[in-house]
């Protein structure tokens, strides 16, 4: 019985390292999913972020304007030049 004790025990460290690891890994989408209105760098260029959001396949995009165009960028792309809550 100890050894099925330790068998689950291990199983569930493991579940909850890779559990970690997803999280972290999915971190920035989720630090910029529903910003609105901030300013950010997008390959050494500012921009302005009008609306991010996360689709089902966990990928963030975001609206952005420079200038008079707007287009929709990896949210990964993006630095926000300060924290934002949403």
């Amino acid at each position: 019985m100890k050894q099925n004790h330790e068998k689950l025990l291990i199983a569930t460290l493991a579940g909850l390292i890779i559990a970690g690891a997803a999280a972290f890994a999915i971190q920035p989408v989720l630090a910029i999913n529903g910003t609105t209105e901030a300013p950010a760098m997008l390959s050494g260029q500012s921009v302005w972020v009008e609306h991010c959001m996360t689709f089902v396949d966990k990928t963030g995009w975001c609206l952005v304007q420079d200038g008079a165009s707007q287009r929709w960028v990896n949210a990964d792309q993006l630095n926000l030049l300060y924290d934002v809550q949403s």
